[in-house]
């Protein structure tokens, strides 16, 4: 990832202040640790379809990389708290889902993402966090 907000920073077409990052699935936990640590250089992000936390009572599907699965990482924080790391920049969490990747509903998503929304609040940047169910992904990205 650093190699690549590196090289999008050196071209000089692109405004590296407008640089957002997006993940599919599991691949929008990888998205919010990126703006966790990657905060001066990413100015938004964008998951679909990403679980909503790594609590599960059944095994993890096919296919999860255990990247993903820091050892410990739930007596740090869970995905709410990964994603609050991206305040105040523009956050959007579109169709979150269980681990088995299962769909929620917007209630659900609102409720799992609660510390999340308390935290944007904390920095007065409310109106930078979107969280929706059904919504189309050019719909979302022209609100970016």
């Amino acid at each position: 990832m650093l190699c690549i907000l590196e090289w999008l920073a050196s071209q000089p077409t692109l405004d590296p202040r407008r640089v957002m990052v997006a993940g599919l699935g599991q691949a929008g936990i990888v998205a919010l640790c990126a703006a966790g640590l990657f905060d001066d250089r990413i100015s938004a992000v964008l998951t679909l379809s990403m679980p909503v936390t790594y609590v599960t009572e059944t095994a993890y599907p096919a296919g999860t990389r255990m990247g993903l699965l820091a050892p410990g990482i739930l007596r740090l924080g869970d995905i709410p708290q990964l994603a609050a790391l991206s305040a105040p920049r523009r956050l959007i969490l579109a169709d979150g889902t269980t681990a088995q990747g299962k769909k929620l509903t917007e209630k659900y998503l609102k409720e799992a993402f609660a510390f999340t929304r308390d935290m944007y609040k904390l920095y007065k940047a409310g109106n930078k966090l979107t969280l929706t169910e059904g919504t189309r992904v050019e719909d979302l990205v022209a609100g970016v």
